[in-house]
Protein backbone atom coordinates (compact mmCIF):
# COMPACT_ATOMS: atom_id res chain seq x y z
CA UNK A 1 0.00 0.00 0.00
CA UNK A 2 1.30 3.47 -1.09
CA UNK A 3 1.70 5.83 1.59
CA UNK A 4 0.92 9.51 1.41
CA UNK A 5 3.80 12.19 1.98
CA UNK A 6 2.31 15.64 3.12
CA UNK A 7 4.42 18.35 1.86
CA UNK A 8 4.42 21.31 4.16
CA UNK A 9 6.43 25.26 4.24
CA UNK A 10 6.56 24.76 7.95
CA UNK A 11 9.06 22.83 9.42
CA UNK A 12 7.73 20.55 12.26
CA UNK A 13 8.09 22.86 15.38
CA UNK A 14 6.67 25.36 13.39
CA UNK A 15 3.63 23.09 12.61
CA UNK A 16 3.45 22.44 16.35
CA UNK A 17 3.54 25.90 17.25
CA UNK A 18 0.78 26.67 13.98
CA UNK A 19 -1.87 24.54 15.97
CA UNK A 20 -1.36 25.05 19.95
CA UNK A 21 -2.04 29.21 18.43
CA UNK A 22 -4.51 27.90 16.20
CA UNK A 23 -6.29 25.87 19.30
CA UNK A 24 -5.52 29.17 22.12
CA UNK A 25 -6.95 31.74 19.51
CA UNK A 26 -10.29 29.25 19.22
CA UNK A 27 -10.67 29.04 22.96
CA UNK A 28 -10.09 32.92 23.21
CA UNK A 29 -12.82 33.28 20.78
CA UNK A 30 -14.85 31.17 22.35
CA UNK A 31 -14.08 32.83 26.12
CA UNK A 32 -14.49 36.12 24.45
CA UNK A 33 -18.05 35.33 23.02
CA UNK A 34 -19.04 34.19 26.63
CA UNK A 35 -17.40 37.14 28.40
CA UNK A 36 -19.15 39.77 26.07
CA UNK A 37 -22.92 37.37 26.69
CA UNK A 38 -22.92 37.04 30.04
CA UNK A 39 -23.04 40.50 30.84
CA UNK A 40 -26.30 41.35 29.61
CA UNK A 41 -28.46 38.96 31.79
CA UNK A 42 -26.21 39.61 34.45
CA UNK A 43 -27.30 43.73 34.62
CA UNK A 44 -30.44 43.26 36.76
CA UNK A 45 -28.81 40.79 39.30
CA UNK A 46 -25.83 42.89 39.42
CA UNK A 47 -27.94 46.06 39.68
CA UNK A 48 -29.76 45.15 42.97
CA UNK A 49 -26.51 43.02 44.38
CA UNK A 50 -24.88 46.70 44.43
CA UNK A 51 -27.50 48.59 45.30
CA UNK A 52 -27.53 50.86 42.04
CA UNK A 53 -29.47 51.27 39.24
CA UNK A 54 -29.85 50.15 36.05
CA UNK A 55 -28.24 52.90 34.38
CA UNK A 56 -25.31 53.14 36.44
CA UNK A 57 -24.73 49.75 35.87
CA UNK A 58 -24.41 50.35 32.28
CA UNK A 59 -20.93 51.56 32.87
CA UNK A 60 -19.91 47.87 33.06
CA UNK A 61 -20.14 47.95 29.10
CA UNK A 62 -18.58 51.21 28.89
CA UNK A 63 -15.65 49.79 31.17
CA UNK A 64 -15.65 46.54 29.53
CA UNK A 65 -15.17 47.99 25.58
CA UNK A 66 -12.59 50.41 26.79
CA UNK A 67 -10.72 47.74 28.70
CA UNK A 68 -10.89 45.66 25.38
CA UNK A 69 -9.81 48.70 23.10
CA UNK A 70 -6.38 49.34 25.78
CA UNK A 71 -5.75 45.80 26.24
CA UNK A 72 -5.26 44.82 22.35
CA UNK A 73 -3.41 47.79 21.69
CA UNK A 74 -1.36 47.16 24.66
CA UNK A 75 -1.11 43.88 23.95
CA UNK A 76 -0.30 43.99 19.95
CA UNK A 77 2.32 46.71 21.50
CA UNK A 78 4.29 43.87 23.76
CA UNK A 79 3.73 41.08 21.59
CA UNK A 80 5.36 42.47 18.23
CA UNK A 81 7.99 45.15 19.99
CA UNK A 82 9.28 42.39 23.20
CA UNK A 83 8.76 38.92 22.51
CA UNK A 84 10.76 37.71 20.01
CA UNK A 85 10.45 33.70 20.09
CA UNK A 86 7.30 31.49 19.92
CA UNK A 87 7.68 30.06 22.87
CA UNK A 88 7.94 33.98 24.75
CA UNK A 89 4.57 34.65 22.66
CA UNK A 90 2.71 31.49 23.41
CA UNK A 91 3.71 31.68 27.37
CA UNK A 92 2.26 35.25 26.93
CA UNK A 93 -0.98 34.83 25.12
CA UNK A 94 -1.85 32.09 27.83
CA UNK A 95 -1.20 34.55 30.67
CA UNK A 96 -3.26 37.23 28.92
CA UNK A 97 -6.49 34.04 28.68
CA UNK A 98 -6.02 33.29 32.42
CA UNK A 99 -6.12 36.68 33.58
CA UNK A 100 -9.45 37.13 31.00
CA UNK A 101 -10.23 33.74 32.54
CA UNK A 102 -10.29 34.74 36.39
CA UNK A 103 -11.11 38.14 36.32
CA UNK A 104 -14.78 37.05 34.24
CA UNK A 105 -15.12 34.22 37.08
CA UNK A 106 -14.80 36.77 39.54
CA UNK A 107 -17.26 38.98 38.60
CA UNK A 108 -20.23 38.51 39.78
CA UNK A 109 -19.10 37.83 43.20
CA UNK A 110 -17.28 41.82 43.04
CA UNK A 111 -18.74 43.42 46.70
CA UNK A 112 -19.32 47.04 45.14
CA UNK A 113 -19.21 48.51 42.00
CA UNK A 114 -16.02 50.42 41.49
CA UNK A 115 -14.63 46.45 42.14
CA UNK A 116 -16.97 45.60 39.73
CA UNK A 117 -15.84 48.38 37.16
CA UNK A 118 -12.18 46.98 37.76
CA UNK A 119 -12.61 43.43 36.92
CA UNK A 120 -15.14 44.14 33.78
CA UNK A 121 -12.29 46.20 32.42
CA UNK A 122 -9.39 43.82 33.08
CA UNK A 123 -11.39 40.90 31.56
CA UNK A 124 -11.84 42.85 29.01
Amino acid sequence: MATLKCLSVLTPSELSWAASYLCLAWLAQLGNGAIQTITGPMQPYLAYNLGTDTQTINLVWTLGFSGFLIGSLFTSYVFTKYLTSSNKKLIFMSLVLLLTGVSTLLMPFMPNLPMLLLCRFSSS
